[in-house]
């Protein structure tokens, strides 16, 4: 495992409009690890995201890639260092959807993008929408078109913004099997996810936000624990042994 974390944050605030969002975040993430960003609505999730993408400006602190800041990247270095998956599935254009994907790769490799699209068309079982315009394929079938250009990327971090909201849970697990993967590859990957079940089963680290700080960042089992589950979730919890690892089962107070 590599000393040098892939993603470092230090005293992260964020305002949007006069109210701070994110307030005095300090983190750091390494290759390999599939981390996931959970809370409340409005905890601060997406703008965390966000402000690492360099979509928001930060009042104050530091976002560092791979050691470099985030800041100091052009466009060109910062694509090879991240993708973003936004929440927002909408694409201006109804390309079909192997185009779509290649605009992932183009900006790295033009010669090679079309090669790298299908590829990973076919890693999240979506070959067959190559020639299908974006436009005309259903909420499930665009979700996996926008996560493999996602993927066709290759960048060293991906951080997903709700990849799994609006999917049956048959999707949900494609998407989250092949973040797994990817990280497991090398990759980092960071997810905000309001399914804390699904946090559970497939992350190496949870992170729990609540108006806009971290109030813990551990192992599923550590970050998901009664305190936390209560105060910031309203529910309790119970941990059980699954076939493929630790299950929790949430009911509300």
């Amino acid at each position: 495992m590599a000393s040098t974390p892939r993603l470092k944050i230090e005293g992260l605030s964020v305002s949007r409009g006069r109210r701070t969002v994110v307030h005095d975040v300090n983190l750091s993430v390494m290759p390999g690890d599939l981390v996931a960003l959970v809370g409340p609505n409005g905890a601060g999730k997406t703008s965390l995201i966000q402000a690492v993408c360099g979509l928001m400006k930060p009042d104050s602190g530091l976002v560092q890639l791979d050691g470099a800041d985030l800041s100091t990247l052009g466009p060109r270095d910062r694509a090879r260092a991240l993708a973003y998956l936004p929440q927002d599935g909408t694409v201006a254009w109804n390309l079909p959807a192997l185009e779509v994907v290649a605009l992932g790769a183009a900006f790295l490799e033009p010669d090679g993008a079309r090669a790298r699209a299908m590829a990973a068309l076919e890693e999240v079982e979506a070959g067959a929408l190559a020639d299908r315009g974006v436009a005309e394929l259903s909420g499930g079938e665009r979700a996996r078109v926008l996560l493999a250009r996602v993927l066709a990327s290759e960048a060293g971090l991906i951080l997903a913004d709700e990849p799994v909201a609006g999917l049956d849970p048959e999707g949900q697990l494609l998407v989250l099997e092949r973040l797994k993967a990817r990280a497991a590859a090398g990759q980092t990957v960071v997810a905000s996810l309001h399914d804390l079940s699904l946090a559970a089963r497939f992350a190496d680290r949870v992170i729990v936000m609540d108006r806009g700080e971290v109030r813990t960042d551990g192992p599923p089992a550590q970050a998901l624990g009664p305190t936390i589950l209560r105060d910031v979730f309203g529910l309790t919890g119970h941990w059980l042994d699954g076939e493929d690892g630790p299950v929790l089962t949430l009911k509300r107070l």
